[in-house]
Parts: structure tokens; C-alpha cells; sequence
């Protein structure tokens, strides 16, 4: 009895043991992770931007996809989803806790597949991976789709012994679709296993007819928005168009009709160039493959994430020489393991090798991670129980003492890990990730809200980008973004595309010249490292409306053929002109713009006045300011260019209702002397232009 006690009390410590050591790697992850949030402040990166904006359009429209991103991950999004800095940090946090469990998830996969010390690992080895940590503090699909790829994968195992795992396989593979499409590889690599399992008698198994059941009930309402919206219930852009593009840039034409399938990929290629697309992707691949699996490549010495993948295979060639009797066992109890993994992990290469020749990411390879690392884990836990067997077996005392000492040193390091990046980052839990992201994004708030100012209800079509400067995902429903397509290569197509689609704004930025440089470089020039584009010119018919940043803009607003609400004709000493202007009244905010012409280059910069005066001419409110706030001074100005410069009277409770006149001019700030008015409605100031009357009510 004393004996059967203490394995218990030893079996119970055990298992607390395991459980300090999983919610070490837990909160290390989460810790590290909450550090990666505070980083990633840009929501307008990559994907991120598209996934926000579709859960706002799930929660505000019922989207339930674009076509290209399936509606699991927006739909956990779409509780939080609003138009604020808010949402994005609360996308990042939901994110980071579905990477928490996603490795409490691959421990018990570990465990359930082989045992608790294999779970351990994996979940050791998956909370340490670089891009898995990264993508998991980021707005993308790919953490989610670890997971669920993850449950397919082992209840598809499990399915050939447990009829119950039939049921969560379909289950999870439906989920891993609805996350991305990548399960048809899940269920191919099972189909083939269970060819390989019953071989003739197959069709005799009609039970594993619940997995295929399942999936498509499970993603039935994917199928069935797809076939209503795009008239196919498989439909996907990433399949349909992008896996048979020659480069990434094909997908930005102005036509959808352009696009290319697969029907016009085999009509334009040849086997030779499908033979040369496959060795391309795989030069591009492998070391994107390799770098993706290392654990991490934070690890010290930053060595040690290559030296363990390389002493795995090592030890892998090492036990085919001498461990075959014992490799030959292990393959047995696991064989519909290895079997599945191994096929599914050679149809993942070739689908990626394929798609690499247009597109390769490390997050692409996410979704094999989790079940590479139970693996290699299993394989490394084997690996200590077979030396461990051999030491104690042996009589040689100090082989012994080198096992122990060996694993000892091994878990130090591993405990030195978790806690010393943990406690490195642990300035993460002092800072408020709502307030950290508002501030970041100070300046990009600036344009919406100007936007927002200016056009205060009416719908208006915006051409940007391509860029990733601004989290379009932000823009009100009204504002209709649409970027500048890859095929308009030169400006006169451009210019063409612009007369006829007639965008209320233009927004420029550097990514925008340098990847449209070809139609821009003639206006426009760019600076990546600052971040910021310079004008060479204004476009012909192209009216400035704001400038965000310093004289070169960080974000340059234009509207095409921009007409003032009230126009008139007025001339400054034959240098600048007026056109007109639009006036808007808030409350007690008169918000009023000028539509400014340079008819001859300027000899200095001259400060413009708006005064809001009595019918006498005198003034009862004014504001002074060079153009743009001096951001685009008068000495700058060529001929022809037209600005719109905005000024903002704001009237005190002094201002009694009535009549009201509206003045306007220029002057030297050096001297006071303003432009003389050579022609043009006259205010009863001397050297002003009269813009009009107005009526102020209470």
C-alpha cells in the first residue's frame, strides 16, 4: 500500500509539475505577445486592414466574405468592430488569445497523440516560434487557421480508430476552411491514407463518408453566400486567380474581366514554363520554408534554432544506421500518423512551391507548424528515452551521470528562456495598448477627419494607392476607396481613367508614386526612407486641397477639375488669382475655402487675409495665414496651379445676427503691403477682394 501511495503522490506531482510548466510557456507567449501588440501600431499593414474592414462589414452589411477572405476569423472580430482605434487594439488582443490557444491546443494534441512530455515540447517549441508569435500579435487569419488546421489534423488521425473523431474532423476541417482555404489539402492527404489503410475495401467503410458530410454542412453557409454573390460556391480568389498569375501585379488591373484563371493559364503556357514556374517557387520557397520552421531565431546563441533542426536530422541518419530495430517499432504504433503527416506535409510543399512563384510569405507555412513540431517533439522525447534506456542499462556509472546532467542542463536553459524573454518584456503589462495605438496614430487620423470635415454627409469617391498608409478600414462607408489600377502605365491612361471615373479626391502618397511611377513620375517624386512624396508639378486640371505633413507631403490631397460653389474672377497684382470659393456655416464655425490660381511666379510669400467685416468694412473677425499654413508658400507656386486653402472663423457670442461682408487678399509679411486688385469685385478695404455678402442668423 505504502508503495501504490507514493506513485501516486509521485503521479500527482508530476502532473503539477506539468501544469507550472504550461502556463510558464502560456504566460511567456502572452507576455512576449502582449510586447509585439504594443509594437504593431500600423493597422493598415498586409492583410490587417482587409479583415477589419470586412467584420465591419459583416456586423454593419452581413458580408459574410470579399471573396478572398473567408468569414470565420472576421465573424470573432464582428462583437468589437467599430470605426475606431479601439477595435484595432482589441483585434490584436483577441488574436494573441487565440495564440494562447492554439499551444494549449498543440499540448494536448501532443499529449493525446503520444504523451504529456511531447505535448510539453510542442507547446514549447510552437509558443517560441518567431512567426508564429508575430502573426499571432497581428490582425491576421493565420493564428486562428493553426488552430483549426491543427484539430483537423489530429481528430483525421484519430478518426480511423474513434467513429466520434469522424464527426470533429469534418467539424474542424470545415472550420479550417472557413478560416482559409487551404482544408481541401487536409481531407486529399486522409482520402489517400484511408486508400492506403483499406485499399479495396474502401467503399465497404461508409462511415468515413461522415468526414466529407460534415465539412460541407459544416461550411454550407460559405457555399451558399458564394454561389449567390459570386456564382460559385467554391469560389475563392486566391484559387481562382491569384494560383494562376505569372506575378502579383496582375491582380490590380482595371478590368475583372483580365484577370487571369486557369483556363487562360493553359492557354498562354506551356508545359517548359509550368516545369520553370515549379523551380522557381522552390528557390523562392526552401529558405522561407526553413527559416518558418526554426523555433525561433531569438534563441541565445542565435545559432541554436539551426543547430537543433540540424542535429534532428543528424540523429534521424544516426538511428538508420543504428537504431533501425528501434525506428522500425516506433513506425508501427504510429504509422497512420507519419502516413498522414508525411503526405499531407508533400501536397503543402507542392501547393506552395506553385504559389510561390507569385506570392511566398512565411505565414503561408503556419498551418503545418503545430503538427511538424508534435513531431519533431515526439522525435526528440524518443530520442531521451531510448539514450536514457541505454545509460541506465549500461554498468559505466559516468554514462549515467552524462544522461542526467545532460537533461538537467537542457531544462535549465529551457526555464532560462521562459522566464529571462518574459521578464525582458515585461514593460508590455505597464502600458495601455488602447491609449499606445491612438497616439501612433495621430497623423493618419488627421486625414480622416479632414475628410470627414469636408465632405460632412455626401457620398465621395476616393482614388489612393496602392499604399498601406491609411487604414482604409477606418473610412466611413460613404467614402468609396479605389486604387489605381497596375494597367494604367502612363498618364495619359491615367488621366483617361480619372476624366471618366471622376473622383472627388485624390490622395498621393510615396508608396502610391513609387508603384505608379510610370503614369506619376512626371508630377511626383518619392522618398521611401522618409516617408514622404514631393510635387515636381500639379497634374493639368488637378486642384490642391491639403497638404498632411510638411512641404513635402507626407499625404497630398488633389480634386480633379475642381470647381469653386461660388465663382468669381479677381486679380492680385498679376500674380495670383482668385476663382471662387465654397463656404460652410457650423454653429457659430464659418469654414470657408479659396480657390487660389498662380498666374506668374511669385517674388516672396505672401500671407493671405479673410476678414469677416460690417457693410462698412470694418472688421469683426479675421484670419491670417500663408497658404497651407506655409506649407506650400507662394514662392513655390508655378503657373497654373490651382489651391484650395481652407480658413476657419470661429464667432464669438459678440456677433449680433445681420449682414455680414466677406473679404479677402494678400499682402507681404515683411512690409505689410498688400497685392494690389487689378481687377475684380472691390471691398470697401483698400487692395481686397469683395467674395460676397452673408447673413448671420442666431
Amino acid at each position: 500500500m505504502l508503495v501504490r501511495s507514493n506513485l501516486i503522490e509521485k503521479k500527482y506531482l508530476w502532473k503539477i509539475a506539468t501544469a507550472l510548466l504550461l502556463l510558464l510557456i502560456l504566460g511567456r507567449f502572452a507576455v512576449v505577445g502582449m510586447a509585439k501588440v504594443l509594437n504593431n501600431t500600423q493597422s493598415s499593414d498586409g492583410d490587417e486592414s482587409a479583415y477589419l474592414a470586412l467584420a465591419l462589414d459583416l456586423r454593419e452589411a452581413g458580408v459574410l466574405t470579399d471573396g478572398t477572405r473567408p468569414p470565420l476569423y472576421p465573424l470573432l472580430l464582428s462583437p468589437v468592430a467599430a470605426r475606431s482605434w479601439d477595435y484595432f487594439t482589441w483585434a490584436k488582443i483577441i488574436t494573441l488569445g487565440l495564440g494562447v490557444l492554439t499551444v494549449l491546443a498543440a499540448f494536448f494534441a501532443g499529449k493525446g497523440l503520444f504523451s504529456w512530455k511531447t505535448g510539453l515540447l510542442a507547446a514549447f517549441l510552437l509558443a517560441s516560434n518567431k512567426e508564429f508569435h508575430l502573426r499571432a500579435s497581428s490582425i491576421y487569419a493565420d493564428t486562428l487557421l493553426v488552430m483549426t488546421f491543427l484539430g483537423a489534423w489530429y481528430f483525421l488521425i484519430k478518426s480511423f480508430a474513434q467513429r466520434r473523431s469522424l464527426y470533429l474532423a469534418g467539424f474542424f476541417a470545415g472550420l479550417a476552411y472557413l478560416t482559409k482555404g487551404s482544408a481541401p489539402l487536409l481531407l486529399g492527404a486522409w482520402g489517400l491514407v484511408a486508400l492506403m489503410r483499406y485499399k479495396r475495401k474502401v467503399l465497404s467503410h461508409k462511415e468515413l463518408l461522415i468526414v466529407p458530410i460534415v465539412f460541407l454542412l459544416t461550411i454550407s453557409p460559405l457555399l451558399i453566400y458564394n454561389f449567390k454573390v459570386f456564382g460559385s460556391p467554391f469560389y475563392s480568389f486566391a484559387t481562382t486567380h491569384v494560383m494562376w498569375m505569372d506575378r502579383w501585379a496582375e491582380s490590380q488591373v482595371a478590368d475583372p474581366a483580365d484577370l487571369p484563371t486557369l483556363s487562360t493559364y493553359l492557354q498562354n503556357h506551356t508545359p517548359a514554363d509550368m516545369l520553370a514556374r515549379l523551380q522557381r517557387g522552390s528557390a523562392k520557397l526552401n529558405p522561407v520554408l526553413a527559416r518558418t520552421l526554426i523555433p525561433s531565431r531569438s534563441w541565445k546563441p542565435p545559432w541554436l534554432g539551426n543547430a537543433l533542426l540540424l542535429s534532428a536530422a543528424g540523429i534521424l541518419g544516426l538511428f538508420l544506421l543504428f537504431g533501425r530495430h528501434y525506428l522500425l517499432a516506433y513506425y508501427r504504433r504510429h504509422r497512420i500518423t507519419l502516413h498522414f503527416s508525411l503526405i499531407l506535409f508533400l501536397l503543402f510543399y507542392l501547393f506552395s512551391v506553385w504559389y510561390a512563384a507569385v506570392l511566398v510569405e512565411s505565414r503561408f507555412l503556419l498551418p503545418i507548424l503545430a503538427p511538424f513540431y508534435i513531431l519533431l517533439a515526439d522525435a526528440f522525447v524518443s530520442l531521451l528515452r531510448f539514450a536514457g534506456r541505454r545509460a541506465f542499462a549500461s554498468q559505466s556509472a559516468p554514462w549515467r551521470w552524462l544522461y542526467v546532467v545532460g537533461l538537467g542542463l537542457i531544462l535549465a536553459w529551457g526555464l532560462w528562456y521562459l522566464i529571462n524573454s518574459a521578464w525582458i518584456e515585461r514593460w508590455s503589462l505597464t502600458v495601455n495598448p488602447f491609449e499606445s495605438d491612438r497616439n501612433a496614430n495621430i497623423e493618419q487620423e488627421e486625414v480622416l477627419t479632414w475628410l470627414e470635415h469636408t465632405q460632412p454627409s455626401e457620398e465621395a469617391n476616393i482614388l489612393f494607392g496602392p499604399s498601406k498608409s491609411l487604414p482604409l478600414w477606418k473610412f466611413e462607408r460613404r467614402f468609396n476607396i479605389k486604387r489605381i489600377p497596375v494597367d494604367l502605365d502612363t498618364w495619359a491612361k491615367l488621366n483617361s481613367a480619372i476624366d471618366a471615373d471622376k473622383p472627388d479626391y485624390i490622395i498621393i502618397d510615396s508608396d502610391t508614386a513609387r508603384r505608379r511611377r510610370k503614369a506619376l513620375s512626371n508630377f511626383f517624386s518619392y522618398d521611401e526612407d522618409e516617408d514622404r512624396v514631393g510635387v515636381r508639378q500639379i497634374p493639368p486640371n488637378w486642384t490642391w486641397r491639403h497638404i498632411f505633413g510638411d512641404a513635402d507631403c507626407r499625404w497630398c490631397v488633389f480634386s480633379p477639375a475642381a470647381s469653386p460653389a461660388h465663382p468669381l474672377a479677381a486679380d492680385l497684382g498679376g500674380v495670383i488669382e482668385i476663382s471662387g470659393y465654397d463656404l460652410e456655416q457650423t454653429g457659430r464655425t464659418l469654414r470657408l475655402t479659396l480657390y487660389w490660381r498662380s498666374a506668374a511666379p511669385a517674388a516672396q510669400d505672401y500671407t493671405a487675409f479673410l476678414h469677416l467685416t460690417a457693410p462698412d468694412g470694418f472688421v469683426k473677425a479675421q484670419q491670417d495665414q500663408q497658404p497651407f499654413d506655409g506649407k506650400l508658400p507662394t514662392s513655390r507656386w508655378q503657373a497654373g496651379n490651382v489651391m484650395a486653402d481652407q480658413f476657419t472663423i470661429a464667432l464669438d457670442d459678440s456677433f449680433q445676427p445681420g449682414e455680414y461682408l466677406l473679404v479677402t487678399g494678400m499682402y507681404s509679411p515683411q512690409s505689410g503691403e498688400r497685392l494690389s486688385v487689378i481687377d475684380g469685385p472691390l471691398a470697401p478695404q483698400p487692395d481686397a477682394v469683395l467674395l460676397g455678402a452673408i447673413t448671420l442668423d442666431e
